[in-house]
């Protein structure tokens, strides 16, 4: 096997971890969107109280979710080598298995369907561009 193969194995974890990163970066850019759209009068020590930010913020969440989930599973994949399709699966597999922690956890249920969901996209596009 050559130094470039093993090197892409290697970084394949890397590229996964980095996606994450750039998922949690987008989802703090969205929510500053969001925050910065409360009119000040609705603003409480830092936060926004108008009747509309609960479904602004479950939006954020949900779109912030499905990019990681999309993100992650498409890094992985394209940065392995070979074996395209059976990384994204696992990489999808596991990323599920941790959205589902992650809602139990945090009672963010809300996002769970966004993340299965666009997870599941990055397998299909990785199974319908690599076959």
């Amino acid at each position: 096997m050559s130094v470039a193969r093993v090197l892409r194995w290697a970084l394949v974890p890397v590229a996964a971890l980095a996606a994450w990163g750039a998922s949690i970066l987008v989802g703090l850019i969205l929510h500053g969107l969001a925050t910065a759209m409360c009119p000040e009068s609705e603003m409480v020590s830092g936060a926004c109280v108008a009747p509309w930010w609960p479904y602004a913020d479950a939006v954020v969440l949900v779109v912030a979710a499905a990019f990681a989930a999309a993100a992650i599973v498409l890094a992985g994949a394209l940065t392995a080598p070979t074996h395209r399709l059976r990384v994204a699966a696992v990489v999808y597999v596991l990323g599920a298995v941790w959205a589902v922690v992650l809602a139990v956890a945090g009672a963010a249920y809300v996002a769970l369907p966004s993340a299965c969901a666009s997870g599941a996209w990055a397998v299909w596009w990785v199974r319908k561009r690599y076959r």
